[in-house]
């Protein structure tokens, strides 16, 4: 029984997350066992965006082993992104061909044709991402000025209005705060600052307030992490919001079924 096919991945370390991913799409669509250049974490010592072996006194080596891996493989994959090919992999190219080993390019391959469509949806899903994240988020009254609804359906079924398309009615609409964990932990160093005089005395009164501004400011952002963190995995950030900026408009229901409409005048 053969066994798997072997392919060595080859390009530029400034592309080693395009490397990564052209290696798990061979492995996944083709069965195939892949090797290459490593993508290490953010927490290893000093590693650098690229060129990590140079950082670390080995190019040498790795040089050398990456040609033992071509000669080990039944063809290489050159990740040519952006038609970038470096001198070390233009030697790897001609030490494949010279052994008759195939050779397969990103530019012009299926897994290079979806390692790029892969990455222009996620730039894509980003930016709308960014885009909803930027845009102002608001709540919606029909009568009440005290009770407002994140939902302008919600608000509308309140004042048991029926929503229909086309229909157009003028509403109150405020542009609604919401909160994170942190925003109520904003105290925690004057009150550690007091507890520590009560339980310290006056030998304690000093403890934080000698402390430099951007140490001071540090701790806060610390803080502020660990809490906002917390809140993220156990999904406890605050439910509640304020509502300011209240004005009247007129909205036009454009699909009751899909939940949209449009705003006439602000």
């Amino acid at each position: 029984m053969m066994g798997s096919k072997v392919v060595t991945i080859c390009g530029s370390s400034r592309f080693i997350d395009v490397m990564a991913v052209c290696a798990w799409l061979i492995e996944r669509d083709e069965q195939a066992i892949v090797m290459g250049l490593h993508l290490l974490p953010q927490w290893y010592p000093d590693v650098p965006a690229h060129h990590l072996a140079e950082a670390e006194g080995v190019a040498e080596q790795m040089d050398a082993l990456h040609l033992e891996k071509i000669d080990r493989s039944d063809e290489i994959f050159v990740v040519n992104f952006d038609g970038y090919i470096g001198s070390s992999t233009l030697n790897e190219i001609a030490h494949a061909k010279a052994r008759g080993i195939p050779v397969r390019m990103f530019s012009d391959d299926p897994i290079g044709a979806l390692c790029r469509a892969l990455g222009e949806k996620s730039v894509q899903l980003k930016a709308a991402q960014k885009v909803q994240a930027d845009a102002p988020s608001f709540a919606f009254s029909v009568k009440d000025e005290e009770n407002f609804h994140a939902d302008l359906f919600e608000a509308l079924e309140e004042a048991e209005i029926a929503p229909e398309n086309g229909l157009e009615i003028e509403i109150m609409r405020g542009r609604r705060e919401t909160f994170r964990a942190s925003d109520f932990v904003r105290n925690i160093i004057p009150d550690m600052q007091e507890a520590a005089s009560w339980d310290g005395g006056e030998r304690a009164d000093d403890w934080l307030d000698r402390l430099p501004v951007e140490q001071l400011l540090d701790l806060g952002k610390r803080v502020d992490a660990v809490v906002d963190a917390w809140a993220d995995e156990y999904d406890n950030h605050p439910g509640f919001w304020n509502v300011d900026d209240v004005a009247w408009v007129k909205v036009r229901i454009l699909d009751v079924a899909a939940r949209t409409f449009e705003v006439l005048d602000q």
